[in-house]
């Protein structure tokens, strides 16, 4: 009786975060399409703040970590909107360490299957080629790029490396690299039609595939 409970009131909490979170997203997303205002930084970062307070509600072994790597993504999510001089490389700098974070987490779950080798080689491939086609562009950010396309690289290789049966952890990384493919493209190669749109909801379904993925793969151990 007490497991059923427990398993329906996370259900409910889960349901309520799921509704807030898009809520806060698909808000941000539109109202920053015609207008900005007041306090916008922090509503472009809620939706990483709920997901940092949702797994902390979850109490995951080593949840710190996954905690962590939320608020660096909203920290990151505040430097590149409000008006800096280096906006651009604090908030480089900010989800770089969250991706550091996330792979770290992610690798307490390593399972090595060969099936799995296809997979990270294609990721690899592909990196390097969107690589080849973005860093010669970056000018003086070339070396905080490259780093970034590293680290970012590496997450998705432990997201794909600690998926098991839900594939939810490497859907959430390989669209976080898309999303980030996009604002590469749209900042140093050319304009990106509904750039905004689409690296914004792309960003947002990444963090939530990340954080449904990190419960998900929580109860499988």
């Amino acid at each position: 009786m007490k497991a059923k409970h427990e398993q329906l009131s996370n259900g409910v909490t889960k349901l309520i975060m799921s509704s807030l979170y898009w809520l806060f997203a698909f808000s941000y997303v539109f109202a920053a399409m015609f207008t900005n205002y007041p306090l916008d930084f922090m509503h472009k970062a809620l939706p990483a703040l709920l997901l940092a307070g949702w797994l902390h509600h979850l109490k995951l072994r080593h949840g710190y970590v996954a905690i962590s790597a939320m608020l660096f993504c909203a920290a990151g999510d505040i430097f590149l909107k409000l008006p800096l001089a280096h906006g651009f490389v604090a908030g480089l700098s900010a989800f770089l360490i969250g991706h550091l974070l996330f792979a770290c987490f992610f690798y307490q779950w390593a399972v090595w299957l060969p099936r799995k080798l296809i997979a990270l080689v294609a990721l690899i491939a592909v990196m390097l080629g969107i690589g080849a086609l973005i860093l010669p562009q970056t000018g003086q950010l070339l070396w905080p790029v490259s780093a970034y396309f590293l680290v970012i690289t590496a997450m998705a290789i432990t997201a794909i490396i600690a998926t098991k049966k839900s594939l939810l952890l490497a859907g959430g990384a390989l669209t976080f690299m898309l999303s980030d493919v996009m604002i590469g493209v749209n900042k140093f190669i050319m304009p990106v039609p509904f750039e905004h749109l689409l690296i914004m909801l792309s960003y947002y379904l990444a963090l939530y595939l990340l954080a449904i993925g990190i419960k998900q793969r929580n109860k499988e151990t």
